[in-house]
């Protein structure tokens, strides 16, 4: 006679089709937080980019007009002649394919600053006292699809 051993271990197809469904939304769910994380990241990097550039042109453009004896605008506010440290000096937002660096002319040297993020830059005498002069520069980064846009204003007051 033959026993039949009807002691079978195992899973069913129910169980595991079940147990696979479950294991597919688990990691649907980390990969989406994964995802999130990752544009968060992104942002926060050009966030830091943004900052880095945006000090570097006000501090640049400040540290240059805080001793201009006289200033001049020229070209619809995007370029700006000054007198300092005995010469003509000159800061200019670049043009076309440049339009988001900005350029400090001294002497016969230029140095570029802005890493091409640039999208606004400004700089107005306060109509309340002539020695104040305001900054205003907008910088704007793209990473991970992300767009993060920082405006930076300072307020100058010069020698003369």
């Amino acid at each position: 006679m033959r026993s039949v051993i009807n002691n079978s271990r195992g899973f069913t197809l129910v169980e595991l089709v079940v147990g696979m469904a479950i294991t597919v939304i688990l990691l649907g769910a980390i990969f989406g937080i994964l995802a999130t994380s990752l544009k968060t990241q992104g942002y926060g990097f050009s966030q830091e980019g943004n900052y880095n550039h945006g000090r570097a042109i006000i501090n640049t453009v400040s540290d240059e007009l805080r001793y201009a004896t006289g200033i001049s605008t020229v070209e619809n506010q995007t370029t700006y002649t000054h007198y300092a440290s005995g010469e003509n000096r000159t800061i200019a937002r670049g043009t076309g394919g440049n339009a988001g660096n900005i350029y400090v002319t001294r002497g016969s040297g230029t140095q570029v600053i802005g890493g091409g993020l640039v999208q606004d830059f400004t700089i107005n005498r306060d109509d309340s006292n002539t020695k104040k002069i305001i900054i205003t520069v907008e910088v704007s980064s793209q990473n991970a699809g992300i767009t993060a846009t920082n405006t930076f204003t300072t307020a100058v007051w010069t020698e003369n």
